[in-house]
């Protein structure tokens, strides 16, 4: 089964990243979600709900062995959720896809 993921920092692209948990996953496209904010926190990107921000990222169709290497990534319950967002891509498609959200709170 194939699942869309919305992500962002240094899972992009030219990431530090990307190589390694996103090699031979279907990129869809390039696009914003709204009222979100990314933080750096230890090392890795994180975003939180922010009304007024946006964050910048991509959608990657990806294997159920890539989702759970993300998810050992992301620490799973205890850094991160993920979450069915609605992402706007840069041709304006609205498309939903899971995203990765921080746990508690960021000052």
């Amino acid at each position: 089964m194939m699942i869309r993921v919305f992500v962002y920092g240094r899972l992009t692209t030219n990431g530090f990243y990307h190589q390694h948990y996103l090699k031979g996953q279907t990129l869809l496209g390039t696009g914003i979600i709204n009222d979100y904010r990314s933080y750096i926190i230890g090392g890795l990107n994180g975003i939180v709900p922010r009304d007024g921000f946006q964050v910048n990222g991509e959608v990657y169709e990806v294997d159920e062995k890539a989702l759970d290497r993300l998810d050992h990534l992301h620490n799973i319950g205890t850094v991160f959720n993920r979450s069915i967002i609605e992402i706007k891509l840069d041709n304006d498609e609205i498309m939903p896809a899971e995203v990765y959200i921080l746990i508690g709170n960021v000052a």
